[in-house]
């Protein structure tokens, strides 16, 4: 698949022509901007910000493991279908789900989460990977947390939205399990979360489409500190990459 497309569609004239030697001119047009240099310079500006997105979103991880040691780990996608939803409409059921998280005892030990926008073609086609951290020594069963946050969803987008979670059957469905339970000791799971992180960052999974906003394709939540002993909770300064697509 091609990185991030942002090119005109070449253009090819097509008076006096059959649709056969029209659409071979426009493979012929579109090989010749994929060996120029402005495509190349492309693909490595595209590559520099995959690995930026992910070291930011490391860092992130890293520092969530030093607050909260074990951390359960749900990995849900949030996605519509069946109806017609613009793309500023899914960015504000996504907020509303995560900013009422202080009213929502789902969240309660909510210390963290990553998304991702993946931008639909059709307009019911937008979703989210969102990965949500929890702590871990106050909660239990990711399978079960999944399911709630899901079926929150479906309240959030008045029942226009459904979703799938990547931990039900998380032992079958995955070689390598990066979700559930995970300490900070544990190597190899913490290592699968990572290669999952990756993921999310993979330049061919980022679409960049013209919008009337500028909107951040992934996403981190702020990072809160434990409480401290007057039960109020301190925000740190670090965050995760929120470059915004343009």
């Amino acid at each position: 698949m091609l990185p991030a497309m942002r090119f005109k569609v070449p253009e090819v004239p097509c008076y006096g022509r059959t649709e056969g030697e029209v659409f071979n001119g426009f493979i012929q047009r579109l090989r010749e901007l994929c060996r120029s240099s402005e495509f190349r310079d492309e693909l490595r500006k595209q590559d520099y910000r995959s690995a930026r997105r992910f070291g930011n979103l490391k860092k992130y991880v890293e520092k969530l493991f030093t607050l909260y040691s074990p951390l359960l780990v749900i990995r849900i996608e949030l996605k519509y279908g069946g109806c017609e939803v613009s793309l500023n409409q899914a960015l504000n059921d996504f907020s509303k789900l995560v900013n009422n998280r202080r009213h929502n005892s789902i969240f309660e030990h909510q210390v963290g989460y990553v998304r991702r926008l993946e931008f639909g073609t059709l307009p019911d086609q937008h979703q989210f990977h969102v990965v949500f951290f929890f702590d871990g020594s106050q909660v239990r069963n990711d399978v079960d947390f999944a399911e709630l946050v899901g079926k929150y969803w479906v309240r959030v987008t008045n029942g226009r939205g459904h979703y799938d979670s990547c931990d039900r059957d998380k032992l079958h469905r995955y070689r390598r399990v990066g979700i559930g339970m995970i300490s900070q000791d544990d190597a190899a799971r913490s290592s699968n979360l990572m290669l999952a992180l990756k993921y999310l960052t993979k330049k061919d999974q980022l679409l960049w489409v013209r919008r009337d906003r500028k909107v951040r394709a992934i996403e981190c939540g702020r990072l809160w500190s434990v409480h401290s002993a007057k039960g109020r909770s301190r925000s740190t300064s670090l965050r995760g990459d929120q470059e915004e697509q343009t």
